[in-house]
């Protein structure tokens, strides 16, 4: 299921990254705000696509997160859902060290191949 501006939550982490080397490549802020974003996005449209819906809400998301984790039996799903939150926190603060998110984006994609495998073996 694509997000809302048509991309997928794959893309939306390959765009996460390359947004980070730019920010390790320049230092501007900017990239470190959008490396967090898409990646909170990426883990978010994740999350959604395997409810079968697209956010509605913000405040939807970490329910979302929970939801997913009880339907899957899967404590590492819950904990993404604080991994995403702080993602997109740090969207308006940019008080994440590039190391923690590059760490966390390793989570997101984690996350994503978690959610396929297991679709895959419905």
């Amino acid at each position: 299921m694509a997000s809302r501006n048509g991309k997928l939550p794959e893309e939306m982490l390959a765009e996460a990254r390359r947004q980070l080397q730019l920010y390790e490549k320049n230092g501007k802020e900017i990239h470190l705000r959008q490396a967090c974003e898409k990646g909170w996005g990426a883990s978010v449209q994740a999350v959604f696509r395997e409810l079968g819906r697209k956010p509605r809400r913000h405040r939807e998301t970490l329910q979302a997160f929970e939801t997913v984790s009880l339907q899957r039996k899967d404590d590492f799903i819950a904990r993404m859902g604080a991994t995403a939150d702080g993602l997109h926190n740090c969207f308006y603060h940019a008080d994440t060290p590039p190391r923690i998110v590059e760490a966390s984006l390793k989570d997101v994609e984690r996350l994503i191949s978690t959610l396929k495998d297991k679709r895959k073996a419905k």
